[in-house]
């Protein structure tokens, strides 16, 4: 996939003004707070020779992308995301970042399709929405003070994820070893 070498283009343009140095910082600021799980997604994918095994991994990926060690970066997202609704260029930037993260999502999600792990009417670029907006969203559980149980939050976050898997109680779907 490479898509930190996709996204590393990023860089500082000649003659920038101190509008644009500030511009390029917040670029490398909100690419180095994003999470760099889609590499190994797609190891996940690749290495995967069935679903009992991919959905066997599953619950790995969750659990490390909505750990608390990753709060930080999660309100760091945020951060800059509000401080780009006042800068046209600096929001225009991070919509591409974001497209282009969402663009190597969707190619995993339809590799999960292809292999009938996708249950039939969830569009591969709505999975992936759907798993950053969780992640972000995760934001809202770090600030509540009283806090969500972290094994109630991943079964939750497994059971939605498994009900788009085309995916049966072990793991496997209705055509595997067929």
């Amino acid at each position: 996939i490479g898509l930190r070498s996709r996204m590393g283009r990023l860089r500082v343009r000649r003659g920038a003004t101190g509008e644009g140095l500030i511009r390029a910082a917040r670029e490398r600021q909100f690419f180095q707070s994003l999470p760099s799980d889609a590499e190994e997604i797609a190891n996940l994918l690749t290495s995967a020779t069935t679903a009992g095994e991919f959905a066997a991994r599953l619950e790995e990926i969750v659990r490390k992308t909505q750990s608390p060690e990753r709060a930080s970066n999660r309100l760091r997202r945020v951060e800059l995301i509000g401080a780009a609704a006042s800068r046209p260029e600096l929001l225009e930037s991070i919509s591409a970042t974001q497209t282009m993260i969402l663009d190597v999502g969707e190619a995993l999600a339809i590799e999960f399709r292809d292999r009938g792990w996708l249950r039939k009417g969830i569009e591969p670029r709505a999975l992936t929405l759907y798993v950053q907006a969780v992640t972000l969203g995760r934001v809202l559980g770090d600030l509540d003070q009283r806090g969500v149980d972290e094994d109630a939050w991943i079964a939750l976050l497994l059971a939605a994820l498994r009900g788009m898997l085309d995916l049966d109680d072990e793991g496997t779907t209705a055509h595997e070893g067929d």
